[in-house]
């Protein structure tokens, strides 16, 4: 009976670990969020690496360069009239899904515009606005 009762004792934390590794939590930048700036990862490719400038609503992709080195690509954000800019204020925020690149969005929390991150033919992303 010490021997059931040992047994089951020690198979419930190795399962509560298994299922915590099982569906990976998707944020995995810590910073406050009055900061400037913010790094995301996804964790579905390598390539969804980002750096957001939550006050001027800039992102940069990390990438490699030709001689082999990594550094920040800005990703083109389309124009659209009205968006709301607060000086000195945050005024961007960034989501990307576990679920796919093409879900990752960048919104304008005075607005409530938000724009989709896409990717042409020649694998060049983009954020496109959408209503």
């Amino acid at each position: 009976m010490k021997t059931i009762l040992l047994l089951i004792v020690l198979t419930i934390p190795i399962s509560v670990f298994a299922q915590d590794q099982e569906y990976p939590d998707n944020q995995t930048s810590t910073t406050p969020a009055e900061t400037r700036y913010e790094l995301v990862q996804s964790l579905i490719a390598a390539k969804g690496t980002f750096k957001i400038d939550k006050f001027t609503g800039n992102v940069y992709q990390l990438v490699k360069t030709s001689t082999g080195t990594i550094s920040w690509d800005l990703i083109i954000k389309e124009k659209v009239k009205g968006e709301v800019i607060k000086q000195g204020k945050v005024n961007y925020q960034f989501f990307t899904s576990g679920l796919a690149m093409k879900f990752t969005f960048l919104l304008n929390v005075n607005s409530g515009q938000t724009w989709q991150l896409v990717e042409d033919k020649k694998g060049l992303l983009s954020f496109q606005y959408f209503k």
